[in-house]
């Protein structure tokens, strides 16, 4: 086969930087992508932690809502229980003081001297060992509704101060449920935002994959237009299909050389 002839150096130096620059771009491209991946892999990775994290801290914030509303509840129907109690001892008190204060003021009950049917002072009447108008025992009685004064005042200040603690207590749980749920839609919010970013990067991750892939491929076949413009710059012989056929006829070619060598030995 008579060979062909070397082509013109000037084609062979263009040919081969172009298909060295494809080469080259799409290795690039392999390595951009191979790096996007990397890049976005360990993007996930972080993620993934941070929204365990916001996870955690939602189920904590809920729980402590849930905890606070039950002893809130508890406290609420404990404290109801001692105002309606205290209200009732109070009623009871005043409803005693008030019938001690008739007892000892009433007209009814004092005591002048003895009449006959007819309104007549009955003189063999018993003498009494006083004088004047009996009122009762007026020192005792200042006494005993004193006590009760003090014990209904005692009843009264538990009331007050009961509905000042419940106050209290409702003002502070309803200002920490509020915080709180608030957190929890910050978080939850913040949460969605990250698992987006998710998402995105696991969207990027495919993307990248797919485009390595399409480089890969563009470098194999720039590959082979560099070995067919090397063989055919380099050597003179043609094109790399008649280079390969050539190789193909000369191996045929030294088996047989190399049979008729092993006949002639024997």
């Amino acid at each position: 086969m008579k060979p062909r002839t070397q082509p013109a150096k000037s084609n062979c130096d263009k040919d081969m930087a172009k298909a060295v620059g494809k080469r080259d771009k799409n290795k690039l491209e392999m390595e951009d992508q191979e790096a996007t991946i990397a890049m976005k892999r360990a993007e996930k990775n972080k993620l993934g932690g941070e929204i365990s994290k916001l996870d955690g801290e939602i189920a904590e914030l809920q729980k402590a809502v849930l905890e606070a509303t039950e002893l809130r509840s508890e406290e609420k129907a404990n404290n109801e229980v001692t105002v309606d109690d205290a209200k009732a001892g109070k009623k009871s008190i005043d409803d005693a003081i008030e019938v001690l204060k008739d007892f000892y003021s009433s007209a009814a009950f004092l005591q002048g001297p003895a009449k006959d049917r007819n309104g007549q002072s009955l003189d063999d009447a018993p003498k009494m060992s006083y004088d004047g108008d009996y009122k009762g025992k007026q020192g005792a009685s200042k006494g005993i509704i004193g006590i009760l004064e003090v014990i209904a005042s005692d009843f009264e200040r538990t009331i007050s101060n009961t509905e000042s603690e419940e106050k209290s207590s409702q003002g502070d749980f309803e200002t920490f449920e509020g915080d709180a749920k608030q957190d929890i839609k910050d978080k939850g919010t913040l949460k969605g935002e990250k698992e987006d970013s998710v998402k995105a990067a696991t969207d990027a991750i495919t993307a990248a994959k797919d485009s390595m892939m399409d480089a890969e491929k563009l470098m194999e076949t720039a590959l082979e237009e560099l070995e067919k413009v090397t063989a055919m710059c380099m050597t003179g012989e043609g094109t790399f299909a008649e280079r390969k056929k050539q190789r193909e006829e000369e191996i045929v070619a030294l088996k047989g050389a190399q049979k008729i060598l092993d006949n002639w030995k024997a």
